[in-house]
């Protein structure tokens, strides 16, 4: 006899899941050290999942399309409209990015997918003062051949 196919493949499609649940439990010194981190986690994050899903890393890579937010075990992707969503929100490209996300930080991170803008954290700038030089390094940071010396 065969073995029983996941549920998710008897139906003979991919879905979209929009939360990915965590490994385990970690300590939240490590969760909070993050949290008062540089602001380069996303970007970073985002480079390590280059060549893995070449039709979504456009999506991950562009920060008017979605915008990583790790809070506590949880990392948010922003995104701008449902599409995006459906995009980056398969259950591949979410498990993926939780455990990266749980590699670089030590902690255990599910994932999941909203649709909006995320809220501003306390104590950060204000919308209106955002720097764009942020930005353009973080794209630039997915360039193997250009060196940013901050």
């Amino acid at each position: 006899p065969l073995p029983e196919e996941p549920p998710e493949l008897s139906a003979g499609l991919e879905p979209s899941v929009e939360e990915v649940p965590a490994r385990t439990e970690a300590p939240t010194a490590q969760r909070e050290a993050l949290a008062a981190g540089s602001g380069t986690f996303w970007p970073d994050l985002v480079v390590l999942t280059r060549g893995k899903f070449p039709a979504v890393y456009p999506f991950l890579s562009n920060p008017a399309a979605v915008q990583g937010r790790l809070e506590g075990s949880v990392l948010t992707l922003w995104v701008d409209n449902e599409f995006t969503k459906r995009m980056v929100g398969s259950r591949q490209v979410l498990e993926e990015l939780a455990r990266l996300a749980s590699e670089q930080t030590g902690v255990p991170v599910r994932g999941t997918v909203k649709v909006g803008k995320p809220p501003e954290p306390a104590g950060e700038a204000p919308v209106g003062e955002h720097d764009r030089l942020d930005d353009l390094l973080a794209m630039g940071r997915q360039f193997d051949n250009i060196i940013i010396e901050e």
